[in-house]
């Protein structure tokens, strides 16, 4: 339950069980009551005509609605927004494994819809990319842009575009039936792909990425000069 913060102010004295005060966490001094309690204490009404009140609750944590399993009424702003601003841009300026295993969640699912749906889980998509992508193309790099504001589904969309340089390593995509792409000296600037992305708690569960031709591993693959098997 939110912790909510009380305080009443009464232009009259009240008289209020002591039972009732002490029960809610309240301390009583010449007609103020006030205290932290785990709900909402309830509120002594004036005895007169002319008697007038003044309440001002604050809530403290709306995090009691996601344990039980509510959204967020609309009304409410996003507290969240900022601190994912932050986590996406790092998200999509690093390409070390350090940071995306601290980033993404253990049950991530990465789902790339081009030309193919294919569906990669948190370490084989950090292997694809720190282990292979990164060495073949050292200046491998993603443009993005989000102001990471969630949908009604609770998806961040995000814009992102590749560039870089193949100068490293040979190419190879593993788990895939695509043979290797020898160092092409090739410069590229893939197509640009919009992503969602779900973020809970702090890190990343899920990023889609939506059908588009000449984007994601594959398109990079091909840019590169690689031939993608038609059963792929």
């Amino acid at each position: 339950m939110a912790m909510v913060h009380c305080s009443c102010d009464f232009a009259s004295k009240q008289v209020l069980r002591r039972p009732l005060y002490a029960a809610a966490g309240l301390t009583q001094s010449k007609g103020r009551f006030s205290g932290k309690t785990a709900g909402l204490a309830r509120k002594p009404v004036g005895t007169g005509p002319r008697s007038s009140r003044s309440a001002v609750v604050e809530v403290l944590d709306f995090k009691f609605l996601k344990n039980l399993g509510l959204k967020k009424p609309e009304f409410l702003p996003d507290f969240g927004k900022e601190k994912r601003q932050v986590m996406l841009d790092r998200f999509f300026t690093s390409y070390d494994k350090a940071t995306l295993e601290e980033l993404l969640s253990d049950n991530a699912q990465i789902v790339e819809q081009s030309p193919k749906s294919r569906t990669y889980n948190k370490s084989e998509w950090i292997n694809v990319l720190t282990n292979h992508v990164v060495p073949a193309i050292p200046d491998y790099k993603w443009c993005h842009a989000t102001d990471a504001t969630k949908d009604k589904d609770g998806y961040c969309l995000v814009t992102v575009q590749a560039t870089g340089h193949h100068t490293g390593k040979p190419l190879r995509i593993p788990g895939s039936e695509m043979a290797k792409v020898d160092t092409s000296q090739k410069k590229f600037t893939l197509q640009e792909a919009s992503l969602k992305v779900k973020v809970e708690d702090g890190q990343i569960q899920e990023i889609n990425m939506m059908p588009t031709k000449g984007a994601g591993f594959t398109g990079l693959y091909e840019a590169l000069g690689g031939r993608v098997p038609s059963a792929f």
